[in-house]
């Protein structure tokens, strides 16, 4: 039987008992036997731990409303934080860490209270929980689009429009056409592509030479790759083209160009209509 129905009753047997001791109140208590006597005291002796339990659980009940409370101003606070503070995406992602965290352990002890996975906020409305972590997710994949859409501002892609015949050892391959130049990274009359801001960068050249021609591409004077044409090679009296792409680690500031080396009896053709010798790029993250 539930608690509630057997206080209910108890206090009815106790309403009937001082009722009846009432109307027997002057009789002699030498003549009520001991069997009542001890009924009556086993009744009241019930109610009264009836009672303390009672009490016990409303008090617990009033500590864990507290304790919900608590905890659903500080998953507010956090939640409204996260979604209001643009900081680094190490530190949000692991602000989102403990916002999940606590709503994984605060979820079961509101679901009976506030009627499934609601809650409320500190200005009163109700917030579904499972609308929270979408949300917090959105957010999540803004910031990474975000980063990305950063990232995609710097790119180029340059063409040479003419011949360079010879070709000596150590002159820079100006290729003087571009189709892009996001970034505003690339100097199309040096020839010289300089990094706006530190990141992995995607670069790609290429040549074109009906002789022997060595290039290579360069970081700050330092070789980073290497194409080589050698039409002579595979005994054939065409032009060789040739390409290599490379990822690279840039610092902002640093500058990459292409270079010829090996000998000074080189050459590139290229013509605006046919665009053989190319030098691209694009920040990748």
């Amino acid at each position: 039987m539930p608690l509630y129905t057997q206080l209910v009753c108890l206090i009815i047997v106790c309403t009937c008992v001082y009722a009846s001791d009432k109307r027997t109140s002057n009789v002699n208590i030498d003549s009520v036997p001991l069997k009542e006597i001890r009924k009556h005291e086993d009744v009241l002796s019930l109610l009264t731990s009836m009672q303390a339990r009672l009490e016990a659980l409303e008090r617990q009940g009033q500590h864990d409303r507290e304790r919900i409370s608590s905890l659903e101003k500080e998953i507010t606070k956090l939640y409204e934080h996260c979604l209001t503070v643009n900081d680094e995406e190490s530190h949000t992602d692991e602000r989102t860490h403990i916002m999940s965290s606590l709503l994984s352990k605060a979820k079961p002890r509101m679901a009976k209270r506030l009627d499934g996975n609601n809650f409320k906020n500190n200005t009163g409305n109700v917030i579904d929980t499972h609308v929270l972590q979408d949300q917090m997710q959105t957010q999540k994949v803004r910031r990474i689009r975000s980063k990305r859409s950063t990232a995609g501002q710097v790119a180029f892609s340059a063409y040479l429009s003419h011949p360079i015949d010879p070709l000596p050892s150590g002159q820079v391959i100006k290729c003087d056409q571009t189709l892009l130049n996001d970034g505003a990274g690339y100097n199309r009359f040096t020839g010289i592509f300089t990094a706006p801001v530190s990141g992995v960068y995607l670069l790609s050249f290429s040549i074109n030479s009906y002789r022997e021609t060595h290039v290579k591409l360069l970081v700050d004077g330092a070789n980073t790759a290497d194409v080589v044409s050698d039409p002579y090679q595979t005994m054939t009296e065409f032009e060789i083209m040739t390409s290599n792409t490379i990822l690279v680690k840039l610092s902002s500031g640093q500058s990459v160009w292409m270079e010829e080396y090996h000998n000074g009896n080189g050459m590139v053709t290229a013509f605006d209509e046919y665009r053989l010798v190319t030098f691209a790029g694009v920040l990748l993250y």
